[in-house]
């Protein structure tokens, strides 16, 4: 099986990080509203405000930074600021269980569209590519195994440093990489 490229890999992110904020859902939602990280200084895309010297940064790039700190927040469990495999591990299960609306273990075209329907709103692209890229058997189905394993693919190329470890500055990365 080949490797996608790496564009359609951060598409994937993308939607594995919407749907996994998704399943956090109820409290975490406030959490992630209470004690979001402080921005860096001059974010990508910032520009001066008027008047002085304070950097305003662009609504792209406060919203990317926004979606970054959410992310953050729901997933870091212990509150350390950084993401580890293993809280990411288990929020990726809780993902897959989601998705998985009738409990028979796989996750087909039909309950990834009603996911990301409810997430997006609308579908942007097409759930059959996006299952097809990790249907690592070719059953036109998700295992929480595929699932697992291509999430896992997607966590170590996001950590750029190896630490096991997923911090803003490489979720911010991972984000400008994708664009």
């Amino acid at each position: 099986m080949s490797h996608p490229l790496p564009a359609l890999r951060n598409r994937l992110l993308v939607l594995a990080c919407a749907c996994v904020l998704a399943a956090c859902g109820g409290s975490d939602d406030k959490k992630a509203e209470q004690s979001a990280p402080s921005a860096p200084a001059a974010p990508e895309g910032a520009t001066p405000a008027a008047g002085g010297s304070e950097i305003k940064p662009s609504s792209e790039a406060a919203a990317a930074r926004s979606q970054i700190e959410q992310l953050l927040q729901m997933l870091d469990a212990d509150g350390d600021g950084r993401i580890s495999r293993d809280e990411h591990l288990s929020r990726v299960h809780s993902m897959f269980d989601r998705m998985d609306a009738d409990r028979d273990g796989y996750v087909s075209v039909e309950e990834m569209d009603a996911v990301r329907s409810e997430l997006h709103g609308e579908k942007r692209t097409p759930s059959q590519v996006e299952l097809s890229k990790v249907d690592g058997d070719g059953d036109n189905r998700l295992s929480q195994d595929e699932h697992s394993k291509s999430t896992q693919v997607e966590f170590d190329r996001m950590d750029r440093d190896r630490d096991g470890y997923l911090t803003a500055i490489e979720l911010e990365q991972a984000q400008s990489a994708g664009r």
